[in-house]
């Protein structure tokens, strides 16, 4: 009878420890699944937790005081037994050793780990001359330089030797200036500060004769010269609006197919129908109640709008995509020249002005012999050229 009673009790202490080794196991994977799925590391000592954070608070062994929270905006976290618990400020190491201390009182031992799953507090603001300006939400430990590349870069008018990172630190506003050139072509780790949370980046304007640069470079790769007087915008052309000293107003904006462009102050306007030069002043009238005499440019990017009509005993007919100033010997170059069977004494252009359709006859014979350059019409958008 006691043998009986040794070997069940054996049996059972056996089968408490299985039990128990198996309610370890299980506890362990649920505190790495949800490290894998943290975005700081577990009891880290360098991160430290805000409003907005959602955390894991893990106990070993007790379920029921393990569960998932989110700080709130006075930077308290409720927990079981313990009540209110500060959080915010706190790195989650530190918050481990608070919440630690404060169980003592119910748990023999206690083992805590605090896990950040999402860090929604981190979160950065930047402004002016970057592709992506806005408020930025980061998950770890990131640079000036990493920002940067975050928000797609800077703008052609970014001042990249003095961005100001704006920080407060013991309730105080703090200035930083940053030489973004010096981290990049000099290797100056120094400048590439690690960010903190709240931090305010500023990339500010470059000095006119940069912003003078600029437009420069844009007029480059422009289609037609800036502020013309010749060329008409039409739908689809691509325009760049420059308002000097005016960042956030300099835009590239694509004229839709009711004629208008859409800019920031102004709302609508009518670009369709006018050359550069007028749309210029028109602009400029209109910026007025806002900006102390604007300066504008308008450049045509891309004239997608110019098209012309080729049709008859060419050997490419179709729609030509004509740009400013395209003649009609250029026209003809680009459709291929004449077949054989051309009549190229007769050439017939149809065009309409004032809602009326006029036609002339053009002698291409004479203008290759240069004995009438006239007849090389520029083409205008919409023109339809005829060989018979």
């Amino acid at each position: 009878m006691k043998r009986c009673f040794t070997a069940s009790a054996v049996s059972l202490l056996v089968i408490l420890f299985f039990v128990q080794l198996a309610h370890t196991q299980g506890d362990s994977d649920v505190l790495s699944k949800k490290q894998a799925q943290a975005e700081v590391a577990a009891d880290s000592d360098q991160y430290v937790i805000g409003a907005e954070d959602v955390l894991y608070i893990h106990v070993w062994k007790e379920e029921t005081l393990s569960k998932t929270v989110t700080v709130r905006m006075d930077g308290k976290i409720s927990l079981p037994l313990i009540d209110e618990v500060r959080a915010a400020g706190l790195t989650p190491l530190k918050l481990k050793g608070v919440l630690i201390e404060k169980l003592k009182e119910f748990i023999g031992l206690p083992n805590v780990s605090v896990v950040v799953m999402e860090a929604n507090s981190f979160k950065i603001y930047i402004s002016g001359q970057v592709r992506g300006p806005g408020v930025h939400r980061l998950r770890s430990e990131t640079s000036i330089l990493q920002a940067i590349a975050m928000v797609g870069g800077f703008t052609d008018l970014a001042d990249q030797k003095r961005i100001v990172i704006v920080r407060k630190e013991g309730g105080e506003e703090r200035r930083i200036i940053v030489n973004y050139k010096k981290i990049v072509d000099e290797g100056n780790t120094n400048e590439n500060l690690g960010l903190k949370p709240g931090d305010t980046i500023i990339v500010p304007l470059a000095s006119p004769r940069v912003d003078k640069e600029v437009l420069a470079k844009i007029e480059s790769r422009a289609e037609v010269a800036a502020d013309s007087d010749q060329y008409q915008i039409g739908p689809e052309d691509v325009l760049y609006i420059h308002v000097w000293k005016e960042d956030t107003l300099s835009k590239t904006v694509t004229v839709r197919m009711d004629g208008k462009i859409s800019m920031p102050l102004i709302d609508e306007v009518r670009a369709a129908g006018l050359t550069p030069l007028k749309l210029k002043d028109v602009l400029a009238e209109r910026l007025k109640e806002f900006v102390d005499l604007p300066n504008i440019s308008v450049v045509v990017m891309e004239a997608n709008s110019c098209k012309a009509y080729i049709s008859g005993q060419v050997k490419t007919p179709g729609i030509l995509r004509i740009r400013s100033e395209t003649t009609l010997a250029q026209a003809i170059a680009m459709s291929g020249g004449f077949t054989e069977w051309a009549d190229q004494k007769r050439i017939i252009v149809i065009r309409k002005e004032d809602g009326k359709e006029k036609r002339f006859t053009v002698n291409y014979k004479k203008i290759i012999k240069g004995d009438d350059l006239n007849s090389n019409v520029v083409l205008k958008s919409g023109d339809t050229i005829i060989v018979p």
